[in-house]
């Protein structure tokens, strides 16, 4: 349902895609230019949800030297 809400506010046209890619010589059709956009937003909400839960769950345990290497 979130992501139905989120589709709704888009700013970014398939137009203006390939508008741009067009002035790095990169030709792509629209309905490439829509793929490419419905995957972007996919990561960018991928992103937000990632940032708002704080990243991973377990965090990465800390490297500590062995007190017997220096020794």
């Amino acid at each position: 349902m979130r992501q139905k809400e989120f589709a709704k506010k888009r700013n970014i046209r398939p137009e203006k895609v390939v508008s741009v890619l067009e002035k790095y010589d990169r030709k792509i059709t629209l309905a490439e230019a829509e793929l490419i956009l419905e995957l972007s937003y996919k990561f960018a909400i991928l992103c937000i949800e990632q940032v708002k839960n704080g990243g991973s769950e377990n965090p990465s345990p800390k490297r500590m030297t062995p007190r017997n290497l220096y020794r």
